[in-house]
């Protein structure tokens, strides 16, 4: 994922519409003009406390997101205004609800808050009018095509407005890659986003009809491969998060979230592939070096495979399970122990 994408800013629109859905994750941005009032001119100290709830629905009215954000900022006018006015603190507390009904509170470190140049906007001494914005954290919830804001609450900003969404922007990430793979008994299978989501297509006659399932979760850079029990595993990473493989007992019916997390958000490109054995080999790249993991030790050991400036894909060849481990341009290495050693192989793949 590009690191600079969280600067592609696009305004909310009057329908409340999210730009750039179906995304894998987000942020937010609100600019709000908040109203001070100095009961005291001499003193000049006063506190204020903004706060907002939003949601995001999908396109049929059910809860997606929501966000719960109570800021207490405490503004003080040096001289009673003439020598400018400061925001000498702040504290934020954020309550973030997924669909999961998983709630997760965090204080101070859920978004950051800037009090704009443009400050003040009006007033002299009783009351002014402070440019303020708060900019969220990435928000790792996938969001399908027709997701918009509803706003629940809001005790700040610019009431007047025709658009309560109009102070909102939004840069949004869109997932990435897919995964392929004809398995043998002829089906040519493909786990890809699609509209928010991660599908399951597969095809049983030869490419010319698939059918889809809903993967669940929205998977950037997966792999998918089959266990000899005929179970479907698929390797992708979350959003803002490390590597998850899921499991498909029933032909990618359902799927089971999280079999294990081999990888935390620090490596790229991880890729795996199973042995005869049933083993799983999954490899990623961390600091310039190729590393290895295998579901012998619950993916507990990571064994260096040797320096990659890419990241690297991993095949299996069954007959006599060897792994060969490449960037597809001039890196390979080979391991004829079930991943537990490798070794680089001279050749170039692109002279």
């Amino acid at each position: 994922m590009p690191g600079y994408w969280g600067l592609n800013w696009q305004q909310v629109g009057s329908a409340g519409l999210v730009p750039g859905a179906p995304c894998s994750q987000w942020r937010y941005r609100y600019t709000f003009l908040q109203p001070v009032f100095f009961a005291d001119p001499v003193l000049g100290l006063t506190t204020i406390y903004p706060q907002w709830d939003l949601q995001v629905l999908d396109s049929g009215g059910g809860v997606l997101w929501e966000q719960a954000v109570k800021m207490t900022l405490m503004v003080e006018a040096s001289l009673s205004g003439l020598a400018g006015y400061n925001i000498l603190s702040e504290t934020d507390t954020v309550t973030t609800t997924t669909p999961s009904g998983i709630t997760t509170g965090a204080n101070g470190s859920a978004g950051a808050f800037v009090q704009l140049d443009e400050s003040p906007t009006w007033g002299l001494g009783l009351e002014v009018g402070f440019w303020c914005e708060w900019l969220s954290t990435v928000q790792a919830q996938a969001l399908p095509v027709g997701a918009k804001f509803h706003v629940k609450l809001h005790t700040t900003g610019l009431a007047g407005l025709k658009s309560v969404y109009a102070p909102l922007a939004v840069a949004a990430e869109p997932a990435s890659s897919f995964a392929t793979f004809f398995d043998l008994v002829n089906i040519h299978r493909v786990v890809a986003p699609h509209n928010g989501e991660m599908v399951h297509l597969f095809s049983r006659d030869g490419a010319r009809h698939y059918d889809r399932r809903r993967l669940g979760l929205l998977y950037d850079a997966p792999s998918v491969r089959k266990l000899a029990d005929n179970s479907l595993l698929v390797l992708g990473q979350l959003p803002a998060a490390g590597w998850q493989l899921s499991r498909s007992l029933n032909d990618g019916l359902t799927w089971e979230a999280t079999v294990a997390e081999p990888w935390d958000a620090t490596y790229t490109g991880a890729d795996f592939d199973v042995l005869n054995d049933g083993v799983v080999v999954t490899t990623a790249r961390s600091g310039g070096n190729l590393y290895a993991r295998t579901s012998r030790d619950q993916y507990a050991s990571a064994v260096l495979i040797g320096p990659a400036s890419a990241d690297c894909r991993i095949s299996c060849h069954k007959p006599s399970g060897k792994l060969l481990a490449t960037d597809g341009v001039s890196v390979t290495y080979l391991s004829d122990d079930s991943g537990q050693t490798w070794y680089a192989q001279t050749g170039a793949l692109i002279p």
